[in-house]
């Protein structure tokens, strides 16, 4: 019972769960522990994926979207970051895009500054990257390794046939077969942790069991390092309005979510983000 409890399997009877869910939900939203943002380096992006949010009618910045993040701005962000990191806590970054790695000079000058910062204050500094994985090639990802980037989401939404059709190449191009090379050699490197998410809709929830087989059959089910979960595609905005009806309810998605980690656990991987 008592290993049970330990792994919140089981709680003591005197706590009131929901109340313990609301404390957690305020102390992260409003506590001083750490600090935490998600950086655009760039907007600009190297694939078309069909179901993407970012269309040339939508700017994440007030400049032009295939520009990088301008250096006011990057002292802006650090003049923030200065104020808000707390005294002996944490800071965490995540990078995003637009595809981050194609701004590595941005990366690299705002990690100095991250890092200088967080020496001042005797606090730890820690970074994620949400990356499409094409790019990850041993070169960035010791460059990674070089700017503390210690964890990265890589997308790959079905075998080489599915994936290929919803995430070609700006301009054309396959990318299944580049990205599952370059998740393969970091998990033969152990470093940075990875997370494979696959987005999921009606166009391609059948697919999975097949991708599955694939993953495994390059033994990145049994890499300590690499993780896997499932994504729900959602339509957020008019830059893809033809996905729409291919996209799950929340019930429908949860359901199919439910027999899919049942799968991907039979398979020998690990879950999770």
């Amino acid at each position: 019972m008592v290993n049970l409890q330990e792994g919140g399997f089981v709680t003591p009877a005197e706590l009131d769960e929901l109340d313990a869910i609301r404390a957690s939900h305020y102390q992260a939203r409003f506590g001083h522990q750490g600090f935490g943002l998600t950086i655009v380096p760039t907007c600009r992006c190297n694939f078309a994926c069909d179901y993407c949010y970012e269309s040339k009618d939508i700017h994440c910045m007030a400049v032009d979207q295939d520009s990088d993040m301008s250096k006011s701005v990057q002292e802006h962000l650090l003049y923030l970051c200065e104020k808000e990191i707390p005294q002996n806590a944490a800071f965490f970054a995540m990078w995003y895009g637009g595809e981050p790695l194609l701004s590595r000079d941005v990366i690299q000058s705002l990690t100095t500054g991250f890092v200088r910062i967080c020496e001042s204050k005797k606090s730890v500094y820690h970074s994620g990257m949400i990356t499409i994985g094409y790019l990850l090639t041993p070169d960035n990802v010791e460059f990674l390794a070089q700017n503390q980037v210690k964890f990265v989401q890589i997308t790959i939404d079905g075998p080489k046939h599915v994936h290929d059709r919803r995430r070609p190449l700006r301009g054309g191009g396959e990318t299944f077969d580049r990205i599952l090379d370059n998740i393969c050699y970091m998990g033969e490197k152990g470093k940075p942790a990875v997370s494979i998410r696959v987005n999921i809709d009606r166009r391609n929830a059948e697919d999975v069991p097949e991708l599955l087989s694939i993953l495994r059959g390059h033994g990145l089910h049994s890499k300590p390092n690499i993780r896997l979960y499932f994504g729900q595609t959602v339509h957020y905005s008019n830059s893809c309005p033809d996905i729409a009806s291919q996209c799950m309810a929340s019930q429908e998605f949860s359901f199919w979510m439910v027999g899919a980690y049942r799968t991907a656990l039979a398979h020998g991987f690990r879950i999770g983000m």
